[in-house]
């Protein structure tokens, strides 16, 4: 029988082993028991280790699949607890790094402080920052916001650096160039640079694509303290984060909400800015309301 496949040496010499076996047989047909007894034991021997190398193989693979997965599962890791989401709501919307420094999650942490800097418009507060890459988008957003290049210079990655300085550069040309970006991506970020920089809200009007033009409004929004602005916004997701981030000392405004969770959120980010446990009973989501009752003595 013909040997098929090429998949290791070791194998293809098995297969000649086998073949001169078979070979060898067909000459001497007419062998003693004792004679075969040999060929026999060979036979077996090879069949042998055809088996083994196929499980090793199975094992082997088995085993960079369970790798994999561990390590899938490790780079994930837990979400964001209810408490620490509080906290950072309440930094970004009092601008207030001292929120940031109570959660418990360091890696949370560190993204409130980018979300502190880029609504605060302080590059200082970047410097919190020890993961390198984030910090280096913590500069970026802080330069495009302020339109400031000189910011542009702490970033450490080059291709960031140089993104950013590019950025800028746009964004001064003007909106004559942002209409000449081919690509929609570009051409959105483009606009969404000049809009925020200037808190104009009909720079958004010209980018295509909703998700892009809902970016731009929510964040304009946030900029100017504006919520009329949070109503011009299509998406959900987007206009229930604009209500809870500007909702600060204000419940009703929590109200506008769709998102059950989002809502209870905000509820209890606004008792706590407010130090009212009261606000807490308007949570309809249990572990939420027990969550933010735990928050006053």
């Amino acid at each position: 029988m013909p040997c098929k496949g090429s998949r290791a040496k070791a194998k293809n010499f098995t297969c000649r082993l086998t073949s001169a076996a078979s070979s060898n047989s067909s000459k001497h047909g007419q062998k003693t028991n004792r004679q075969r007894k040999p060929d026999n034991y060979l036979n077996k021997q090879i069949e042998y280790s055809c088996v083994n190398q196929k499980f090793s193989f199975i094992v082997f693979f088995m085993a960079v699949l369970c790798f994999a997965f561990l390590q899938g599962c490790s780079m994930h890791g837990p979400s964001i607890t209810s408490q620490d989401r509080n906290y950072q709501d309440m930094a970004v919307a009092m601008q207030d790094t001292s929120f940031c420094d109570k959660m418990e999650d360091w890696r949370y942490n560190e993204s409130c402080y980018y979300y502190v800097a880029e609504a605060k418009q302080d590059p200082l507060i970047c410097d919190k920052i020890k993961d390198w890459a984030l910090k280096d988008s913590c500069y970026s957003a802080v330069a495009r916001a302020k339109q400031d290049a000189f910011i542009c210079d702490e970033i450490q990655s080059q291709e960031e650096k140089d993104s950013c300085h590019s950025n800028i550069t746009r964004a001064k040309q003007g909106l004559l160039l942002c209409e000449k970006l081919a690509d929609q991506r570009e051409k959105g970020s483009c606009y969404a640079g000049i809009a925020m920089a200037k808190q104009d809200i009909s720079i958004c009007d010209k980018i295509p694509g909703q998700e892009y033009k809902d970016y731009c409004y929510r964040e304009v929004a946030v900029a100017k303290q504006d919520l009329s602005i949070c109503e011009k916004i299509q998406t959900q997701e987007s206009k229930d984060w604009c209500y809870g981030v500007m909702a600060k000392t204000d419940p009703s405004i929590c109200d506008k909400i769709q998102d059950r969770i989002e809502k209870d959120s905000c509820y209890s980010t606004v008792a706590l800015v407010k130090n009212d446990p009261s606000i807490c009973d308007r949570i309809q989501t249990q572990q939420l309301k027990d969550s933010c009752h735990a928050g006053f003595p």
